[in-house]
């Protein structure tokens, strides 16, 4: 994941170092034998702690050509029959070997075999829930709704689709991205798949936990409370996700590492992707006491190898970061690089006060007085406080992200990147510690949190507007209003711009583009501003005014440490082009570039908004200076604009009145010098509000424009004639155009669809 903490990235490495010496020490290759006469004799990886489990070994075979010829289930029996042992369990996905019942002495015969690179002995853990009592509350559940009324049974859901209070006693997700043709493997002591919150959703995986049980039915209770918040109708975060019980402790909340390492094994070789899991074992544990038992090396550097196998393997691994409120990477079962730990908070954004803190925790998410799904009928509800729970609302999180196109393939470092580092509400926690992140979970619910338009317009010189998006392929798609037929008139501009007059679509032969940005400069060519899936910005210019033909891409000196989801830009009355962009932090920046039609460009700098943008647009008022229009996480829109219409300096930032939803903004000036400013809202539903004189400081009334459907994303643009022109992409990517009735005019047309689709 990216970026990890040097303090937790060096103490995962020299626990996978261990690993490889304590697991992998005989696998060096042939004619290092001076070396390794010098490696200690074969033993038996955690014997000796009280947790330890006579009789029982956890072996890793080294993958070598012979292993992978005869297989490991056939290396297991000929290696257990060899020893007198019996085998338990076969590892083939998170790691080579086999778990085996056999004495003491035999197990040491066997970790001397030239096939085998370690044998551990077994352990008892337990679930990280096991001492803690659970409340029973009668009650039953609802139904799920695109906006869910929230009660104070869910006060969470409508903590994390918001960035601050005061809440609105909604749970906001979009029906189409609720965690659809997801897989949630809930790794605990099981789940009541009958129970009305999964609605028919969840099923059983298989029961690694040897105590007579027929299957993964849940008797302990916190595998089924935390399904519910993963996936529960009304309880749940993704409430279309399905989900898996794989069963790995018992009606006591214990188990055995070797079982542990079944279920890990079992979700890598077989989960239906895209995928996510959650781990609630974290404790290795006194069998007759149940007391907590600190994990030895040995045991702790193969369980993180372990987990660390299964998110390579392409599925998202979230975990609790524990509940001793201790730092966190004091972790029993160790702390795998790769896996997302979730912190736990109280009402009120404030850190559980038993909740484990410090540089291993990625990400926090409440977990007090929580109500899901009891394991004691198919319609009980449990109120229940841990900071597990904080996990669950995080595998959730990423069950919905996962649901999302554009992140159905991503990698595991990609969603947990996108989930802490870009969309996690910051520096919003009390209570923690100086080491601890101060990241707190978002869900972006639709309208809740974006960047800006993915659909642009740009003008060339001649008059025509040309018209820039992506698709769903990644492709940059361009059309430009066709020419016109005859002699132009005086001047040389079109004058037949209406709508629906655009020439054919043309795709780029490159691909993996996020969004793209036009803009034109002094000398009348097309700047093109390209955005990539990995934050990286590239940029190419017309190869002559008006003309069809590109120069070649070259990249921008852009860090991608900054996240830049969404860029703009307009021109200075310096004839420099100015670009303006905005993060998922809800961070806005803005850069120059150091000449007029220049291809180098200055670094960013803050633009000085104190909130957090959804959304960020420019336009130039009639005097030069450019205006900036900010949309903040609560839907208002504020404004901006240079003090001089050649510096960098800007105004103090001014709320445009009367706006409270807006999500997209586009804008554009009237050939009257007033501007338009256009908003999208939550809703879907498109407005605009015009300045009350050229250049003034203050708008009229946001006026709703006339359309029946939802649109996602705007862009705006005078044309030839000066009318401005609206372009908007609904939620299924469709393309909408509307055209001022007259130059100047505050009415606009009835919008018409144009052939294409574009990302919303």
């Amino acid at each position: 994941m990216s970026p990890v903490s040097p303090l937790r990235r060096s103490a995962a490495t020299s626990i996978l170092a261990a690993a490889v010496l304590l697991i992998g020490i005989a696998t060096a290759p042939a004619g290092a034998g001076a070396a390794l006469s010098q490696s200690p004799a074969p033993r038996i990886l955690g014997a000796g702690s009280a947790s330890a489990i006579p009789g029982s070994y956890i072996v890793t075979l080294k993958d070598n050509a012979s292993l992978q010829a005869g297989g490991v289930a056939a290396r297991a029996q000929a290696l257990s029959a060899e020893h007198k042992g019996k085998v338990e369990h076969v590892y083939t996905k998170a790691r080579r070997g086999f778990s085996v019942a056999m004495s003491e002495n035999e197990a040491r015969k066997l970790a001397a075999e030239p096939h085998v690179a370690s044998v551990m002995q077994d352990q008892y853990v337990k679930s990280i829930t096991a001492d803690d009592a659970l409340t029973q509350q009668d009650g039953s559940g609802g139904a799920p709704n695109l906006i869910q009324p929230v009660t104070s049974e869910t006060w969470a859901l409508d903590r994390i689709d918001q960035r601050k209070p005061p809440l609105d006693a909604k749970y906001h997700y979009a029906d189409a991205l609720a965690g659809d043709n997801v897989t949630a493997y809930v790794i605990s002591t099981g789940i009541r798949i009958t129970h009305e919150q999964f609605a028919g959703r969840a099923s059983f995986g298989p029961n690694f936990r040897a105590d007579g049980k027929p299957n993964a039915d849940d008797c302990e209770g916190t595998g089924t409370f935390l399904a519910g918040v993963i996936g529960g109708t009304e309880f749940g975060v993704a409430k279309k996700v399905e989900l898996v019980s794989v069963r790995v402790v018992g009606c006591n909340g214990i188990g055995q590492l070797s079982e542990f390492e079944s279920a890990i094994d079992w979700v890598a070789a077989n989960a239906v992707k895209p995928a996510v899991a959650l781990n609630s074992l974290q404790i290795c544990a006194d069998p007759e006491t149940g007391d907590e038992q600190a994990c030895l090396p040995d045991v702790v550097a193969s369980v993180v190898e372990s987990q660390e196998n299964l998110v390579a393997s392409g599925v998202v691994l979230v975990a609790g970061a524990g509940n001793k409120n201790r730092d966190a990477c004091i972790n029993s079962l160790g702390i795998a690089p790769s896996v997302l730990y979730a912190g736990g908070t109280s009402f009120n954004d404030v850190r559980m006060n038993v909740s484990n803190f410090g540089p291993c925790v990625d990400i926090w998410a409440p977990a007090e007085a929580i109500t899901s799904a009891s394991v004691t009928s198919d319609v009980g509800e449990l109120t229940f406080s841990h900071p597990v729970i904080a996990a669950a609302f995080v595998a959730g999180a990423a069950a919905v992200l996962k649901s999302d196109p554009k992140f159905v393939n991503a990698s595991s470092a990609t969603v947990i990147d996108q989930l802490v580092n870009k969309q996690s509400t910051k520096d919003v926690i009390s209570g923690l510690d100086g080491s601890s992140f101060n990241k707190f979970l978002f869900t972006n619910p639709p309208g809740g949190f974006t960047v800006g338009s993915s659909v642009k317009l740009a003008p060339n010189s001649d008059g025509r507007l040309s018209l820039f998006g992506t698709n769903s392929g990644g492709f940059i798609l361009q059309r430009t209003q066709a020419p016109l037929v005859g002699a132009l008139p005086a001047g040389g501009a079109q004058t037949d711009a209406g709508a629906g007059n655009w020439g054919a679509w043309i795709q780029s032969s490159t691909k993996g583009w996020e969004s793209v940005a036009a803009g034109r400069h002094a000398d009348g060519r097309i700047e093109l501003v390209g955005l990539t899936q990995t934050h990286e910005l590239w940029h190419r210019r017309q190869s002559a005014p008006n003309s069809t033909t590109w120069l070649s891409w070259s990249q921008l000196d852009s860090p991608t440490a900054l996240g830049i989801d969404a860029v703009s830009v307009k021109l200075l009355t310096n004839n420099r082009l100015m670009m303006f962009g905005a993060n998922q932090d809800g961070r806005s920046y803005f850069r120059t570039q150091t000449a007029a039609n220049a291809s180098t460009w200055g670094s960013w700098t803050p633009i000085a908004f104190s909130g957090q943008a959804r959304s960020v647009t420019a336009e130039s008022n009639t005097d030069g200076r450019i205006e900036v229009f900010v949309a903040d996480v609560d839907g208002q829109v504020w404004h901006s604009k240079q003090i001089t219409a050649t510096d960098t300096n800007w105004s103090v930032f001014t709320q445009i009145t009367g706006s409270t939803t807006m999500g997209v903004l586009a804008a554009a000036r009237n050939s009257n010098g007033k501007v338009d400013v256009f908003g999208t809202d939550d809703n879907g539903s498109i407005w605009h509000a015009t300045q009350t004189a050229a250049g003034a400081t203050s708008y009229g009334t946001w006026t709703r424009l006339t359309f029946s459907g939802k649109l996602k994303s705007v862009t705006a643009e005078a044309n030839a004639v000066d009318r401005i022109h609206v372009v908007a992409v609904d939620t299924a990517g469709k393309i909408w155009e509307s055209l001022q009735t007259a130059a100047g005019a505050t009415t606009y047309s009835a919008f018409t669809l144009l052939d294409g689709q574009l990302r919303p």
